[in-house]
């Protein structure tokens, strides 16, 4: 008998109704059954600031926590003017820091080596732009991040129109190859 995979989802839009929450959501879905999510907002999480970095603030231990005790991260995020959502960045920003003050490799870290992938729901660039950054920022964080079979939804007129991302077609295809392929990469 084969234990389910644990992924933690970090969500870059702070927006309730957001088309990358959307997108997680019908991750979720797609995951039912295979893998338990944990989902993080970045809303939830403080700045932050070196000065307050140990003890770590309760929310981020919990999300440490989380990360450490998952098999992957599936991060899901928009594209602002061509660049990280600094909610997103800012929980990077502490999820790339040691966990034990004066640590000298830096590798005890809520990340390193954990596997990773990224969705994202755009216009017309599709978050292509905003996904190799990630790429190159999670490699630097020393994550193992899958580069194939990444969703990247640009969102239709209709989508615009209502933001319900389901009016989007190949979203929901998309999203389940990702998830396939992810669990795939857990292994």
């Amino acid at each position: 008998m084969t234990t389910m995979k644990k992924i933690t989802i970090l969500i870059g839009s702070l927006r309730k109704h957001s088309l990358n929450r959307q997108l997680a959501d019908m991750a979720q879905a797609a995951l039912q059954g295979k893998a338990e999510c944990v989902v993080f907002d970045p809303a939830e999480i403080p700045l932050f600031d070196q000065d307050h970095e140990f003890p770590a603030p309760e929310k981020i231990k919990r999300m440490r926590d989380a990360i450490h005790e998952s098999d992957g991260v599936w991060i899901f995020t928009p594209e602002y003017n061509g660049q990280l959502p600094g909610g997103l960045k800012n929980a990077l920003d502490w999820l790339s820091r040691p966990l034990k003050e004066n640590d000298p490799d830096w590798k005890d870290t809520a990340v390193w080596g954990k596997k990773a992938t990224m969705s994202g729901v755009g216009g017309k660039n599709a978050t292509k732009s905003v996904q190799e950054q990630l790429l190159s920022l999670l490699k630097f964080m020393g994550m193992d991040v899958m580069t194939q079979d990444r969703a990247q939804i640009a969102m239709s007129p209709q989508t615009m129109e209502t933001s319900d991302l389901a009016l989007t077609e190949g979203v929901h295809e998309a999203i389940d190859a990702q998830a396939r392929a992810f669990l795939e990469f857990l292994k």
